[in-house]
């Protein structure tokens, strides 16, 4: 189940680092306990409202003073995540970024992301 409303976040950078690996990177804030989440997970969706998860990653906390500025609030200055994951060898990819509370256990989507995956080399013929 996800909870729409309950996060507040940014996708600041998605970039592939070799072969079908990528990396991501933002923040992301539970607006109602003004904290970061515990978890993130990359998942595939199945149907509105259902994933299958490919990987649960603990929350970065890297550091954002930009966040903690933004909100004027010292307690978000950790808000800061990356994660580096694979795609399969599908032609286009779609995937789910999650952000888990582990304290209500409620899973809020961050982001969806579709990548087409590296062209193969040309043929030298």
């Amino acid at each position: 189940m996800t909870e729409p409303d309950g996060l507040q976040c940014s996708v600041d950078a998605i970039a592939a680092i070799g072969g079908n690996e990528y990396q991501a990177e933002g923040w992301a804030v539970l607006r109602t306990e003004l904290r970061a989440p515990d978890h993130l997970l990359i998942a595939s969706p199945v149907s509105p409202g259902n994933f299958i998860v490919q990987s649960i990653h603990p929350f970065s906390r890297l550091e954002r003073p930009d966040v903690a500025a933004h909100f004027r609030d010292d307690r978000l200055t950790f808000t800061g995540w990356n994660v580096r994951y694979s795609t399969s060898p599908a032609p286009r990819d779609e995937r789910v970024l999650l952000a888990h509370d582990a304290c209500r256990n409620l899973f809020f989507r961050l982001a969806s992301i579709s990548l087409p995956h590296p062209a193969p080399p040309l043929d030298p013929r």
